[in-house]
């Protein structure tokens, strides 16, 4: 999976974070993912680390704050500054909410080619059963329960996947996210 010529390149989000949705009860920060109020719980999840999900690094964002932890697919493009180095894949650690979702990430090399047309999905986090996967996701971390819209547990499983899109040995300078502001992206790693 990890090519040994090339070392993983962690992704740097931090710029492009416009949501809240890790809720932390123990220090009452509440978030939300979208219009339900519903939102994970960050006591549940890792904070500010690097974590290995199918033996790829990601960065967790810091979520016991209230600012803003990850990304909703709003059509942003990420900026990739310091890619010396041709990658085989780029890794996504995230979900979907309210349905499961196949949308377009357009990938801008060295060569200022632009390659569009490429699936990217996740399967919708209520629906967290590793026999219903909707393409390839593979799950990442298993989140044991939500918070609903008035701070309570909702004792359903959930978690993030992990999915992957393949790169054409170029070297990747920008990603162009779809929009669709249902699709929630907490990381990305180049290997």
């Amino acid at each position: 999976m990890i090519d040994a010529r090339t070392s993983p390149l962690v992704v740097d989000l931090t710029n492009y974070y416009n949501n809240k949705g890790v809720s932390w009860a123990s220090l009452e920060i509440w978030a939300s993912l979208e219009h339900s109020g519903l939102s994970l719980p960050g006591e549940c999840l890792p904070n500010d680390e690097i974590i290995k999900c199918v033996q790829v690094p990601f960065y967790f964002p810091k979520t016991n704050m209230v600012d803003h932890d990850h990304m909703i697919c709003e059509g942003q493009t990420i900026t990739l500054d310091k890619v010396d180095q041709e990658y085989s894949y780029l890794y996504f650690l995230g979900f979907s909410t309210w349905g499961d979702y196949k949308e377009i990430v357009t990938l801008i090399y060295d060569d200022f080619e632009e390659k569009s047309m490429i699936g990217l999905s996740f399967m919708n986090r209520l629906h967290w059963d590793e026999k219903l996967v909707f393409l390839e996701e593979e799950i990442g971390i298993t989140i044991p329960n939500c918070i609903d819209g008035n701070h309570n547990p909702l004792m359903i499983s959930t978690g993030i996947w992990v999915n992957k899109i393949s790169l054409s040995r170029h070297k990747l300078r920008k990603i162009k996210l779809s929009d669709n502001p249902y699709m929630h992206i907490f990381a990305m790693t180049l290997i």
